[in-house]
C-alpha cells in the first residue's frame, strides 16, 4: 500500500496529474471530438438526404465507416477514388441504393465533407499569418539542414534507402 502512494506521489511530483486539469483538459477534448463528429454525422445524413435517401442515423454511420475505410488507402490523388468506391459500395451492396444515386450522391457528400475543411483550413492557414515567401523560406531551410547531415556509407546500414 505504501509503494502505490509513494507512486501516485512521485505523478504528482512530475506534473503528470495536475490538480484535475489532466482531467479537464480531456473532458474538453472528448467533448469537442463527440460535437466534431457529431456535426460530420448530421451533415452525411442532410446530404445523403438531399438525394432523396431516407436513411437514419445508424444507416448514415454505416455508410460514413465505409467512407473513413475508403480514405485510409494510400493513393496518389488524396483517397478520392478509394473513398468514392468504399462509399457508393457501402450504400449499394449494403443498403440497395440505386448505382447512378449512390454514385452522384457521393461525389456531392465528398464536396460537402473535405470543402467545409478545405474552407476552414484555408481560413485558419492565412489568419496564422503564413506566406507562400514563409514556406518557401522554411522548405530551403529545411533541405539545406537535410544536405548537411552526414549519410552512411555505400554498403552501410540505411545505404539502400538514400536516394
Amino acid at each position: 500500500r505504501r509503494r502505490r502512494a509513494t507512486g501516485r506521489r512521485k505523478i504528482h511530483q512530475q506534473g503528470l496529474l495536475g490538480k484535475g486539469e489532466a482531467a479537464r483538459e480531456l473532458l474538453v477534448t472528448v467533448g469537442w471530438t463527440v460535437a466534431l463528429w457529431a456535426a460530420i454525422a448530421v451533415a452525411n445524413m442532410l446530404t445523403l438526404r438531399a438525394f432523396g435517401l431516407s436513411l437514419g442515423l445508424s444507416e448514415t454511420l454505416f455508410v460514413l465507416g465505409w467512407s473513413l475505410v475508403g480514405s485510409l488507402v494510400p493513393t496518389p490523388g488524396g483517397g478520392a477514388g478509394t473513398y468514392h468506391a468504399a462509399t457508393s459500395y457501402g450504400l449499394t451492396a449494403f443498403l440497395a441504393v440505386p448505382e447512378t444515386e449512390a454514385k452522384a450522391a457521393t461525389i456531392v457528400l465528398h464536396l460537402v465533407v473535405f470543402g467545409s475543411a478545405l474552407f476552414f483550413g484555408a481560413y485558419y492557414f492565412l489568419r496564422g499569418g503564413v506566406s507562400l515567401g514563409r514556406l518557401r523560406e522554411l522548405a530551403s531551410a529545411e533541405a539545406t539542414a537535410g544536405a548537411a547531415e552526414p549519410r552512411p556509407e555505400a554498403g552501410g546500414r540505411g545505404a539502400a534507402f538514400q536516394p
